[in-house]
């Protein structure tokens, strides 16, 4: 009586593993579903180009929600544009793209690569955009320059909110190009980076390309100009151990 009790026991566990395996499809059918919520949401959410070298197009394609409508060189998105790969910094301000055109970047000009601050230049443009995935926006109405080359706006970096025009006029490494094709609301944002870019002692404005401008100077002679007032004669004023006979920055001056 044991025996057939224990035999039974074996028997009814084999079976009920048996519908577990059925119920649960651990069978010889591998199949699952082609869809499901997560993957759904996997393929809806874009993703930012990473910091890695690419040198081919990413599969998604990122989708920036600004409402701005006209170009501005602002860190933010622009919506629209084309998402592209960088494979070459030619100067500062040209890159060639994945699929052989050569981009120019409208509102700024950098130096030529065999100029003095050009390597510097054209080795900025490289460390941020060689490689990578950048977004293309161009200006309505505008499309090649005289060499053949497309004229445009690259924005770079993290949700493609850094143009790189800007970066390189802020970085000292190029300047405002005037009377160009930009819009004139970009334009005022390079004029202003260049503002703050020429009184830095970076790219352009460096030793031994050039210098940096001097607050105050407005004259331009490389000094403030409330030191141009330093040793000028005074006959007219008296005497005495606080004029001395000359202006030395005093509230008469």
């Amino acid at each position: 009586m044991g025996k057939a009790k224990a035999w039974g026991g074996v028997i009814g566990f084999v079976l009920v593993v048996g519908a577990c395996n059925s119920v649960s499809g651990n069978s010889d059918d591998t199949t699952t579903p082609s869809s499901t919520p997560a993957a759904q949401d996997a393929t809806a959410i874009a993703i930012p180009p990473s910091a890695a070298p690419m040198t081919t197009a990413p599969a998604a394609r990122f989708e920036c929600r600004s409402v701005d409508t006209v170009y501005d060189g602002d860190r933010t998105c622009h919506p629209g544009g084309e998402q592209v790969i960088v494979t070459r910094a030619i100067d500062g301000d040209t890159v060639e793209l994945a699929d052989g055109r050569r981009i120019r970047l409208l509102g700024v000009d950098a130096p030529e690569a065999d100029t003095c601050a050009g390597p510097g230049a054209t080795e900025f443009t490289r460390s941020k955009v060689q490689g990578r995935a950048v977004m293309l926006h161009k200006e309505p109405g505008v499309d090649l320059d005289p060499y053949g080359r497309t004229l445009a706006y690259l924005q770079f970096g993290p949700y493609f909110a850094t143009d790189l025009g800007n970066e390189l006029v802020l970085e000292g490494w190029a300047t405002p190009y005037e009377g160009g094709q930009a819009n004139t609301t970009y334009m005022d944002n390079i004029r202003s980076s260049h503002g703050i870019a020429e009184y830095r002692p970076n790219g352009i404005y460096a030793h031994p390309c050039g210098s940096p401008k001097v607050y105050g100077d407005d004259d331009g002679d490389g000094t403030p100009d409330y030191d141009d007032h330093v040793n000028v004669d005074a006959p007219n004023l008296p005497d005495g151990s606080l004029t001395g006979g000359y202006c030395a920055r005093k509230w008469w001056c």
